[in-house]
């Protein structure tokens, strides 16, 4: 399934299982819809509370393309001058050339105090 045509997806899906007379609903069913689902929709149907039948899936999976289809919109319109593909970054965690290292601090100099001997034996 390509991203803003989940409503494709979902008509030929259940066009196919009608048509190799299988029903909607049957687990092994659920879990076919959800195969073909791209990841970052499978990753949002499949959280807590997990649903459990195929109108409760097939919600999950409408609301989730429904804000991922949002979220491209406002990062399309915020960023014209920008390329207009959606690709999140995979590498958000590299140190910028631009961001200085932070400094490193010396090794933990400092001793614990001495305890006074005499509160150590009480009377």
């Amino acid at each position: 399934m390509k991203m803003p045509e989940i409503n494709i997806y979902v008509a030929e899906f259940e066009k196919l299982v009608r048509k190799a007379r299988y029903t909607l609903g049957f687990k092994e069913m659920n879990q076919h819809f959800i195969t073909g689902l791209p990841m970052a929709v499978t990753e949002d149907v499949l959280k807590d509370p997990e649903p459990t039948t195929y109108p409760e899936i097939l919600c999950k999976t409408l609301a989730s393309v429904h804000v991922k289809q949002t979220i491209w919109a406002l990062y399309k319109r915020g960023n014209q001058n920008q390329s207009t593909n959606y690709c999140p970054s995979q590498n958000n965690w590299h140190l910028q050339s631009s961001f200085q290292q932070r400094p490193s601090f010396p090794p933990n100099n400092y001793h614990t105090p001495q305890r006074n001997p005499s509160y150590d034996n009480p009377p």
